[in-house]
């Protein structure tokens, strides 16, 4: 018998997330959207509580998935912590070893990055138990142990009680070595509180087992006989069977074998009754176990759903990107291209005014040559006419002989 008590753990939390929301309201004023935010998820909160404790687990699952992603996207990670403690042992219950490890390692290391003892002692617990359920004995002793100093160090006595009886029940049931369970059963009984009947009920029956285990057959007889009777004012059954088989061992032992006969008959009724709420249960548990694999088939496709999506709007987003970048080059592309354009412009302008200056030089230069041809054309006529004379006089000259003399 192990203490599955996942509500000590949130009571505890309670504080913690109290003060968040209380500083987050200190430091500023509260926005109306996360206040309304806050009013969902603590409505639906309480919803998934209260199958919890009315093993409505397929509920607890289909709750508890809705406001996760919330609490998650509004950063409030104790929150997150609660839903997934809920969860992890939700599938405890529900026989899901996969969901319920994988839910409570996700708490595990949570906890440790918060940095929050009580979260972590909290993560350890949960994380025992499901080991523990799914056969993992050293495992579980191992994630009890690991919390057990840091219970000390907070002095937080609910934990120790549950950390020690849980080794101790792993110790007597699990491991065979009451001896071994024993330095646990009296750290269990030094811490459990005074009002917390089960608690005491469950460590009653410890020390019963330890007495007989030692044969001190009196001495335990005594013990399930008051477990017994703390049993019936609990309404705890499983401590209840196990106290009517404990004393019909002890009444064997003594060979009281009448005794042992009549508590017998007591135990029979006892375990047929037991045996109609186990089938009873188990019936139940495996239409939630249906039920709950049909939500965890929804929440798969509602998640692949998500993904699709997501990629869609990816795919979107990359193409519109690439739209948008294309256009840009295109855009550049046509400044350059106006730019082009303009200077081959500005070039074309300053061709035709550099062609216009051209045929202007060129007109002045013909000008200037034609004049020029003019001036030389009037010049040699003008020197050709009395050239001609002087030519032909001094021809004349020259052939005159008698003229001959003056040569020398």
């Amino acid at each position: 018998m192990r203490f599955l008590l996942p509500f000590i753990l949130l009571l505890s939390l309670a504080c913690s997330v109290h003060a968040q929301h209380t500083n987050d309201t200190n430091d500023s004023v509260i926005d109306t959207s996360e206040f309304e935010i806050t009013i969902h998820i603590d409505s639906i909160k309480n919803v998934m509580i209260a199958d919890y404790y009315e093993e409505n687990y397929s509920s607890v699952i289909l709750n508890a998935s809705e406001i996760l992603k919330l609490v998650d996207q509004n950063e409030l990670p104790l929150e997150v912590f609660n839903i997934r403690s809920y969860l992890a042992n939700s599938y405890l219950h529900l026989n899901d070893s996969v969901k319920a490890i994988e839910y409570a390692q996700k708490n595990n290391k949570l906890s440790e990055q918060l940095k929050d003892t009580t979260a972590i002692i909290g993560a350890k617990i949960d994380l025992g138990n499901i080991y523990l359920a799914f056969g993992s004995s050293v495992e579980s002793i191992h994630s009890f142990e690991q919390a057990l100093p840091l219970a000390k160090k907070q002095n937080n006595k609910m934990a120790l009680f549950i950390l020690n009886y849980n080794i101790a029940d792993i110790h007597f049931n699990q491991l065979n070595d009451p001896t071994g369970a024993k330095p646990y059963i009296d750290a269990a009984e030094e811490n459990v509180g005074k009002d917390f009947k089960l608690g005491q009920t469950g460590i009653s029956l410890l020390k019963s087992h330890y007495a007989f285990y030692n044969k001190d057959y009196d001495i335990a007889a005594d013990l399930y006989q008051q477990t017994i009777r703390m049993a019936k004012e609990t309404n705890y059954i499983d401590v209840l069977k196990q106290g009517y088989e404990g004393y019909i061992n002890c009444l064997v032992k003594k060979e009281d074998y009448k005794k042992a006969y009549e508590v017998g008959k007591i135990q029979d009724s006892l375990s047929l009754a037991r045996r109609e709420e186990e089938i009873e249960k188990s019936a139940k548990i495996l239409t939630a176990g249906l039920k709950s694999a049909q939500i965890q088939e929804e929440l798969e496709n509602e998640e692949l759903r998500s993904k699709l999506a997501i990629e869609k709007s990816e795919a979107q987003k990359n193409l519109l990107i690439g739209s948008v970048l294309v256009s840009l080059l295109l855009l550049g592309l046509l400044f350059y291209l106006l730019k082009v354009i303009k200077n081959r412009r500005r070039l074309n302008n300053k061709l035709k005014i550099k062609n216009q200056e051209y045929l202007e030089a060129k007109l002045e230069s013909e000008k200037l040559a034609e004049v020029k041809t003019r001036f030389l054309s009037t010049m040699s006529h003008e020197l050709r006419t009395p050239l001609y004379g002087i030519i032909g006089l001094s021809t004349v000259l020259n052939n005159d002989k008698s003229l001959k003399s003056h040569k020398t």
